[in-house]
């Protein structure tokens, strides 16, 4: 059992633990669409050791991003910043940032697209990290869908697809996006 595995170690090395667990549990509750779950996981992990963990704070984040609760990325913005804070180089949480950035202020999309190009500019230039390239891109096209640049988000959706990203997901927001342009027209 986990419990006789962890005699021996700090308070704290548990609580480590358990944040992982709590975090891992709380994605796959999320993808399954039991988002009060997932917070309840989250809320069970003790709080001096979730202020101070940078996956804590991003999947508190992505909850309401996948779940599409809009009055609530305030609150998500919140904790990217404090992933962020933590981590000023986590790579999802910036990109995920820029993400509720241009839904919270879309007059500032431009912004937004062009701070995520910044960031990911090294490692574009280098190819070095596919999958990173990958969540790039696929960030890149919901902020250009966002922006109503639908021709762009297509581009990014297939970047993304280039780079590995699940093919399923990327040909959905390219239908997305086609559907999105035809419904406004």
């Amino acid at each position: 059992s986990i419990t006789i595995s962890l005699a021996g170690h700090s308070q704290e090395q548990i609580n480590a633990l358990i944040c992982t667990l709590n975090c891992n549990i709380a994605l796959c509750q999320c993808n399954l669409g039991f988002y009060q779950k997932a917070l309840d996981s989250l809320a069970a992990i003790p709080k001096e050791t979730s202020s101070k963990n940078r996956v804590y704070h991003f999947v508190f984040a992505l909850i309401y991003i996948q779940q599409n609760d809009v009055a609530n990325y305030p609150v998500a913005l919140e904790h990217i910043n404090s992933a962020l804070e933590i981590d000023n180089n986590y790579h999802n949480a910036f990109s995920c940032k820029q993400f509720l950035m241009a839904h919270l202020y879309p007059d500032q999309i431009e912004s937004s697209i062009e701070n995520l190009d910044k960031h990911y500019y090294g490692m574009l230039a280098e190819k070095s990290d596919r999958d990173k390239i990958a969540e790039y891109y696929q960030f890149r096209g919901l902020i250009n869908l966002q922006a109503d640049h639908y021709a762009q988000a297509v581009e990014d959706f297939g970047h993304a697809m280039e780079y590995g990203y699940d093919c399923a997901i990327a040909k959905l927001n390219i239908a997305v996006t086609i559907y999105s342009e035809a419904s406004e027209l």
